[in-house]
């Protein structure tokens, strides 16, 4: 094999030897010659022996072809008689006696011994065996050059692309794949656990099995759960558990304990809860008793009112009186209608309008309160602002307009807690509670609605500041407005 690749080296270099020779040069030779050779073989020009010898016809001086080629394209005079246009001829016979000088190898500084006429240098440097000094290329095309003697050493040792064979799997590639791409996924490539066990040679298709059960491999007590807080690797674990029984019996008695504590703690705020939805369970009964006598009195209050209405007001009233099973009419004096705002800071912070369920006024119209939690106009930030609006009502018919009532409405937030009832909580002339008074009269008409789109009837933008609003009214996330009938002449 590594004769054969001697031979397509050779046959691959050969215009890499023939351009590293002398006898390629331009101008005359320049090979180192075995003694002294004759003047007359020298050209006049270049001084060198004589390459392609001519001579001049005009006085028979002898040049190299290349150098009396030049001479003439810059100066057609001859050198040496200066006769214009002159013509020369190839000189075989010079020739001849330049090939039988006998020179030293080109590569002779380097080491080669031989010497020969200059007729047989390309057979010495082109030899079967070729000059062991003569430049080569590699014949694996690596991109290295090297001498002839060197070329097989280099083919067998040192070319990156030269085939070899996985020393692990037997993978067949250049050296330069094998050992470079190769190595990274060669499921036979010896590594290193990954943690610095004493483990070696472990296959890299092995290691996943490995790891799992290595000795060195991080690894937690199984009464880390009690307490246990041993850091350990996997070989010493059945140490530890048998060094460490009476400690691991204590953490485990230790953590029963705090766990029935945790249990009998759980058991009691579960009682406690019990009691606490028992104690609201009454509140809504009592609550809902407390409704049902207020209804039945607006019921009262509605009859009473029908024996001094007109025919048409009759019809609204009664309509009105059907409706009281829902507690949303104001029919009385001093008899109010309570609205709950929940979610007051999620208003707050989007912006929006909160808008109370519709309510009735004595008469049959239809109201609700609008609530701008983030503040309107010149309050916007710092108050909350309050709308009172008329809807389109379903006794619009048979009511008067504009709306004139012969009472105003009061408008106002009232403080809730654990015990609130909203039938006598705080005491409505309290000036802790933010209130205003709402007025229909001829001075101020507020004519009918006649689209399903609420119209702001009268509108109170400093209603209430936020401070307040947020370090006593609200409860919860929650605001608790009241709308009470009152006579104008209290």
């Amino acid at each position: 094999m590594a004769q054969g690749v001697l031979r397509r080296v050779r046959s691959s270099s050969v215009l890499a030897i023939m351009s590293n020779s002398p006898k390629l040069e331009h101008n005359g030779y320049t090979f180192d010659f075995v003694g002294k050779v004759s003047p007359e073989l020298s050209c006049k020009l270049c001084s060198k022996v004589l390459r392609e010898p001519v001579q001049v016809v005009c006085c028979g001086q002898h040049y190299c072809k290349s150098c009396i080629e030049r001479r003439i394209a810059s100066n057609p005079t001859c050198p040496n008689c200066h006769t214009p246009n002159f013509n020369h001829f190839k000189d075989k016979h010079f020739e001849q006696r330049i090939d039988m000088l006998k020179i030293y190898c080109p590569h002779h500084k380097k080491g080669c011994k031989w010497t020969g006429e200059m007729s047989t240098v390309k057979s010495h440097l082109h030899a079967s065996q070729g000059c062991p000094y003569e430049a080569v290329l590699c014949a694996n095309k690596c991109g290295q050059t090297m001498m002839r003697r060197d070329i097989k050493e280099h083919l067998l040792k040192h070319c990156l692309l030269r085939r070899v064979r996985c020393q692990y799997c037997n993978h067949e590639n250049t050296y330069q794949v094998v050992t470079g791409t190769h190595y990274v996924v060669c499921p036979s490539y010896p590594v290193k656990c990954s943690y610095n066990c004493n483990t070696k040679n472990i296959k890299r298709s092995e290691l996943s099995k490995h790891e799992p059960v290595c000795g060195m491999k991080p690894t937690t007590c199984p009464f880390a759960g009690a307490g246990c807080k041993a850091s350990l690797v996997q070989k010493d674990l059945q140490d530890h558990l048998g060094a460490f029984i009476t400690h691991h019996l204590d953490l485990v008695t230790k953590s029963m304990d705090s766990f029935k504590t945790r249990a009998d703690s759980a058991e009691r705020q579960m009682h406690m809860a019990k009691a606490e939805v028992e104690d609201l369970r009454r509140q809504a009964h009592s609550s809902q008793s407390q409704m049902e006598r207020k209804m039945r009195a607006i019921a009262r209050n509605a009859s009473e009112l029908l024996a001094s209405c007109t025919e048409r007001q009759v019809i609204a009233v009664q309509s009105i009186q059907a409706l009281t099973v829902n507690n949303y009419t104001i029919d009385s004096i001093n008899t109010p209608v309570t609205l709950q705002m929940v979610n007051y800071s999620e208003y707050k912070s989007s912006g929006k309008t909160w808008y109370s369920t519709p309510f009735y006024v004595a008469g049959g119209y239809k109201m609700c309160i609008a609530v701008h939690a983030i503040g309107t106009g010149s309050a916007q930030g710092s108050a909350l602002s309050l709308s009172i609006c008329l809807l389109n009502g379903e006794f619009d018919d048979e009511l008067s307009w504009p709306v004139e009532l012969p009472f105003h409405l009061m408008v106002e937030i009232v403080k809730q807690d654990e015990n609130f009832d909203s039938s006598h909580s705080t005491n409505p002339g309290s000036s802790q509670n933010p209130k205003t008074y709402v007025y229909f009269h001829s001075d101020s008409p507020q004519d009918r609605v006649t689209s399903e789109v609420l119209v702001e009837a009268r509108k109170y933008e400093n209603f209430a500041p936020h401070d307040l609003v947020e370090s006593r009214l609200l409860y919860y996330d929650a605001l608790m407005f009241r709308v009470t009938a009152e006579s104008e002449f209290l």
